[in-house]
């Protein structure tokens, strides 16, 4: 049986430019975890390799399911089933009205997040594995990323409202980091420092190649890409000791972020780089470290070093005053003051944490942390006092197999 999931790692796999899939948070959405204005929290947890029992035939099939589930209660809301065996998890859209689950096989579901129905099947190659998938900040655009046997990483952009295919990006060979801009108008797509273009998303025409960096990194794998949150900038980080700051519109280097020989920003396999929701602020990490930047002038403003264990996951809060970060072989979480640098909290979990969703008024954090191949404890925190609030056991049991009965001989 292939293991419980969450939507937070979807495509985690340890593979360039690899990331959690990104939404909106001014909605209230922060990936598969969504708050809602009543304060209610809801999550998508999703598994495949299901066995159910066909009525008609008798036998046993492999299926897939994607819970939401709300936080407080832990009363699953909605179930969206899918005959796929292979989903490998879900995620909401910006609004989060709509749904969308992707697979191994290839194919990407978008769904109402209300009546459960199928809207759209979205349809790639046979043997391609989804690397990525992100929304647009307005919900009209979907990107979806995958891995070919030929091709790695080439992006392609739907329509949410429609399903049609909009653009597959041409970029020449293998794509090791991406991003979409917030109003999903313009793709990114780098093989490495000095192999980056940006497209136009609709018509998947090139609009500007970005200038090398002349540092001697050009070379060097692109790890991960962002897009300034008013799309005028892009930063990039490769697999050596620099990152840089590029003018979307000109493809013009603007800044390069160099860091001590042995803080390295992202290597081949993952790496990660992301601008404050204000974009005065740019946040890198790779290895044990995380670095915060002055996105203006690029001057280093914070380094902070963990003792022991890659940094998962790092990221911003709504409001930009605070990170949180989580490191690959420990149970612990942290956060941290972005203005001053200086740790807040330690928030001790039982298991890695793989997951972290702020709420939109940065006030509380949820967090996923697996107990075990089925079993994810799902826990919030407040922000300020690095209190927990709650912890949710969610378990996605195995469906019995109902045997076929023989048909008695004779009387």
């Amino acid at each position: 049986m292939r293991p419980f999931v969450a939507a937070a790692l979807l495509l985690f796999l340890a593979l360039p430019g690899s990331a959690q899939p990104t939404a909106a948070t001014n909605h209230g959405v922060n990936g598969n975890t969504h708050f809602g204005k009543d304060g209610e929290v809801t999550v998508l947890m999703s598994r495949g390799g299901i066995k159910t029992i066909d009525v008609k035939s008798g036998k046993a099939l492999l299926t897939s399911e994607t819970k939401m589930i709300d936080v407080k209660s832990g009363k699953v809301i909605a179930i969206f089933t899918d005959n796929d065996a292979e989903v490998m998890g879900a995620l909401f859209s910006p609004d989060a009205t709509k749904v969308v689950t992707v697979s191994r096989s290839g194919v990407a579901v978008i769904w109402d997040a209300k009546t459960r129905e199928r809207l759209h099947t979205l349809k790639h190659g046979p043997r391609e594995i989804f690397l990525r998938v992100e929304f647009s900040l307005d919900g009209t655009k979907l990107m979806t990323r995958v891995r070919a046997e030929a091709i790695y990483g080439i992006p392609t952009i739907w329509d949410v409202k429609t399903g049609i295919k909009l653009a597959t990006i041409n970029h020449a060979g293998e794509v090791s980091a991406v991003a979409l801009s917030p109003d999903g108008a313009k793709v990114l797509t780098a093989y490495t420092m000095g192999k980056a273009a940006i497209w136009d998303a609709k018509s998947g025409e090139k609009l500007v190649t970005l200038k090398p960096t002349d540092t001697g990194h050009d070379r060097s794998y692109a790890g991960r890409a962002a897009f300034s949150p008013d799309g005028t900038k892009v930063a990039m980080a490769c697999g050596s000791n620099i990152a840089a700051i590029w003018d979307a519109r000109t493809g013009d280097k603007l800044r390069i972020l160099k860091h001590a020989d042995d803080e390295l920003v992202a290597a081949f396999t993952s790496g990660y780089v992301a601008y404050s929701p204000d974009g005065t602020k740019l946040l890198t990490h790779m290895d044990q470290r995380v670095v915060i930047w002055d996105a203006k002038t690029g001057a280093k403003l914070h380094a902070i070093k963990f003792d022991r264990g890659d940094v998962r996951l790092a990221h911003f809060s709504p409001d930009g005053t605070k990170i949180v970060a989580a490191l690959d072989d420990g149970p612990i979480a942290n956060l941290w003051d972005a203005k001053t640098g200086k740790k807040l909290h330690d928030l001790v979990h039982e298991n890695k944490v793989y997951h972290a969703a702020f709420s939109p008024d940065s006030r509380k954090l949820v967090t996923f942390n697996t107990k075990s191949s089925f079993f994810t404890v799902v826990a919030m925190w407040n922000v300020e006092t690095g209190e927990k609030l709650s912890s949710l056991n969610v378990q996605m049991e195995e469906l019995p197999v109902k045997p076929k009965l023989k048909k008695k001989k004779g009387p």
